[in-house]
Order: structure tokens, then C-alpha cells, then sequence
């Protein structure tokens, strides 16, 4: 797996420091990163459209209470798209 999909919300201020870490993390282990970034609900199809276009192989969501309010929704999304490793 070269390429992993991030699903974060900007408007968590704390998803930031998970998200700088997460990049430096792919840099060291020479992983691309497709940063998605979700900032109400509307936005998931676009996000996971763009997943599923990058052939993403991974799905990584930074914790957020949208997230988890929208759980089954991120479950649901990336299989219907082919994702072969995602977990919430």
C-alpha cells in the first residue's frame, strides 16, 4: 500500500497536530497521503468520490463528533467504492 486517504475535519482544532503527525509518519514510511477534508456532512460523497479517483488504499479518519455521529456513513461510503482496507 503506497497511498493512504485521511478524512479530517479543519474545524477541530486539534485534528491539526494528528494531521501533522500522520505526514510525518507517511514521510518516513514513504507513504502518500490524500488529505480529505470534511467540514459538514455534505461533504463525504466529494471526499470519497476523490478517495475512490486516487485509488486510495487505506482510509484513516482523524477523530472527530461529526465522525462519529456520522459513522456508518464512512463505513458505508468507501466499500461501496472499492476500498480495500478501511477502517473508522
Amino acid at each position: 500500500m503506497n497511498r493512504v486517504a485521511i478524512l479530517w475535519n479543519p474545524v477541530n482544532q486539534s485534528a491539526q497536530l494528528y494531521l501533522d503527525q500522520a505526514k510525518s509518519a507517511a514521510r518516513t514510511l514513504g507513504i502518500q497521503l490524500q488529505v480529505l477534508e470534511v467540514r459538514q456532512p455534505a461533504n463525504f460523497e466529494r471526499a470519497f468520490t476523490a478517495m475512490s479517483r486516487e485509488r486510495a488504499g487505506a482510509l484513516l479518519v482523524i477523530e472527530d463528533g461529526m465522525f462519529i455521529l456520522q459513522r456508518t456513513r464512512i463505513v458505508v461510503l468507501p466499500r461501496r467504492r472499492t476500498c480495500r482496507r478501511c477502517t473508522p
